[in-house]
């Protein structure tokens, strides 16, 4: 951590960088973001690429694969607003525009979240095995004729020995 960061007041607890440290920072984020899309970007055009030469070919195995690029590809997008969200603080920094970069920081939750909402979904879409149980659960119909409430509390009903609430 720079020696230059510290707070303004103890009681106020707001955090005083000097720009030249947010500079820097957001440089070095905006330079990662940057090449880590690009990469991406030819990577996945190397893949729709493949897919479209040896769609008529595509084994079992590769079409599971094909699936996990996908889901993939969903994380890719946030990364994306990642890069459009440090290119614009960036931008902010280097017009020393201390207004816009604090006016932009305001978006950072929403930001930093969509990696976090994306994620789940992503596992809930193209996983079969998990969006498989999670409509088995909202059904509540499940394997050996196990059902589940959503109330709180199970009901285990067992063939030909009666039923026992857990």
């Amino acid at each position: 951590m720079d020696p230059e960061i510290g707070f303004d007041s103890p009681e106020n607890m707001s955090m005083s960088v000097d720009f030249s440290i947010v500079n820097k920072n957001t440089r070095f984020s905006s330079a990662y973001f940057l090449i880590t899309c690009a990469a991406c970007i030819f990577f996945y055009g190397s893949i729709l690429k493949f897919i479209k030469e040896e769609s008529h070919s595509i084994s079992q195995i590769q079409k599971r694969e094909i699936r996990l690029v996908f889901q993939v590809l969903l994380s890719f997008f946030a990364q994306f607003i990642f890069l459009i969200y440090f290119l614009i603080v960036h931008a902010y920094t280097l017009l020393d525009d201390n207004k816009g970069v604090v006016e932009t920081r305001k978006y950072w939750p929403i930001t930093y979240g969509t990696l976090s909402y994306i994620t789940p979904f992503t596992i809930l879409i193209f996983n079969r095995d998990v969006s498989r149980n999670i409509r088995n659960l909202i059904s509540k119909k499940t394997k050996d004729g196990i059902s589940e409430s959503l109330g709180g509390s199970i009901t285990v009903q067992r063939r030909n020995t009666g039923t026992m609430l857990i």
